[in-house]
């Protein structure tokens, strides 16, 4: 939710910096505003991203981990070799 409403900050801030630099030019107080505005989006979209995709990457590890000391994964391959014809 947070990196769609910092999208559409970011989308409306570019368009209106476009209305802006043509209006007052690119040193006047409502573009350099605008301006920071889109870079600050920008940024918020960038770092809900890198969040997200390290919690994805510390969820596998902890679930790897987990299956490493619980033995789950020895218990996967025997049952897998059961199930299937293991002498083709």
């Amino acid at each position: 939710c947070l990196g769609f409403a910092s999208a559409w900050v970011n989308s409306a801030a570019s368009a209106a910096k476009v209305v802006a630099r043509r209006a007052w030019g690119e040193g006047s107080a409502p573009f350099l505003f605008l301006q920071a505005l889109t870079y600050g989006a920008l940024k918020v979209c960038v770092y809900s991203f890198l969040v997200l995709l390290a919690l994805a990457v510390l969820q596998q590890c902890v679930a790897y981990a987990i299956a490493v000391v619980s033995g789950s994964t020895s218990g996967f391959k025997k049952v897998s070799c059961k199930l299937t014809p293991c002498d083709l």
